[in-house]
């Protein structure tokens, strides 16, 4: 005979072991695990079906490709210092507009003084119509109307051995210029909100061990390869591999940083999205918590989906998780 189960308490329903979450329906599973095997795939081979050429693959007549010209002269501080190391240089990128066109149907018109416009980086992949973030692209619009447009900027991922390296750190923060509000540069106007969306604020994998997020989570989501190995090889460059896990501007959220206070002075109200169930969210609690050290707690949101893996707002099948972290970003919005 089978040894006698333990009693469940009233209402429990055991887990079985193939369904990492309670809840969790059977296509739900085979999905995360199908992306867990193509992520994997893709940090194991050269194969990248994520990163595609926007330009070449033609926007629809929707979004509207613009080109941003380089401005060497903005990259200063110890940017520029890191830039050299790696031998990054400010280049000609491409970006994408959606919604709301001008009088005359251009794109890239000055925002109107009572216009807001969401700055979007794609965190991955590719911008333009083709890319995965597009699909947040067009939502957001529609739960967030008193946006009137979107702007994609299709910065430089960075790439290693055994591939030709390029796209180091610091080329995304270039590109971007996600340093605005630390390097006060007058012709740059600081943002009036942020929004982050399963951030991954540790390249270095500072929270790990048998208790951490990274071990209980490591069925329910896919970024396994992210955090550790190829990524932050080709991340860092030139720079000592320990800068993965000791410097602010990449890993914010770490715990070998010498001095995180202050790191986030100046920044705008935040809302921080996770999914209760993402191998990154010790990391980002990090993150929440030194923001709201800087920052205060009335300036920093932080909402945890349950039962939602990494970037849910990017996943039409993960209802009714999706419709509802889209309803929580309205509702901040709204505000912002």
């Amino acid at each position: 005979m089978p040894p006698p189960q333990a009693p469940l308490l009233d209402g429990a329903i055991p887990t079985p072991t193939w369904r990492p979450v309670r809840g969790w329906p059977l296509s739900r599973m085979l999905l995360v695990k199908s992306l867990r095997v193509g992520v994997n795939a893709m940090f194991n081979t050269s194969l990248d079906p994520l990163k595609l050429d926007p330009v070449q693959e033609g926007p629809p007549d929707e979004v509207g490709l613009v080109w941003i010209e380089p401005k060497p002269d903005l990259v200063v501080g110890e940017i520029a210092h890191t830039a050299q190391v790696n031998d990054i240089h400010p280049v000609k990128v491409a970006g994408f507009w959606y919604g709301k066109r001008g009088e005359y149907g251009e794109v890239g018109q000055a925002a109107g003084p009572d216009e807001k416009v969401i700055y979007e980086f794609h965190g991955g992949g590719s911008a333009g119509p083709t890319g995965g973030s597009a699909y947040f692209c067009s939502e957001a619009l529609k739960y967030a109307p008193h946006y009137t447009r979107v702007f994609q900027v299709e910065y430089r991922l960075s790439q290693g051995p055994p591939l030709e390296p390029s796209g180091a750190f610091p080329a995304a923060l270039i590109d971007a210029m996600l340093y605005i509000v630390h390097a006060s540069i007058p012709s740059l106007p600081r943002p009036g909100a942020l929004m982050l969306h399963s951030p991954t604020a540790v390249w270095g994998n500072t929270h790990s061990g048998a208790c951490s997020s990274m071990h209980k989570y490591s069925d329910s989501d896919f970024v396994h390869n992210f955090l550790a190995g190829y990524p932050t090889c080709a991340l860092v460059g030139s720079l000592p591999q320990s800068d993965a896990s000791t410097t602010p501007w990449i890993s914010p959220a770490s715990l070998r940083l010498d001095h995180p206070k202050g790191l986030f002075v100046g920044l705008p109200p935040t809302l921080i999205l996770a999914g209760a169930v993402e191998m990154t969210l010790d990391s980002m609690k990090t993150l929440v918590d030194r923001m709201r050290a800087d920052m205060g707690t009335d300036l920093v949101t932080y909402v945890e989906i349950a039962n939602a893996t990494h970037a849910v707002l990017l996943a039409k099948w993960h209802e009714p998780e999706r419709t509802h972290t889209y309803e929580v970003f309205a509702s901040w919005a709204k505000n912002c």
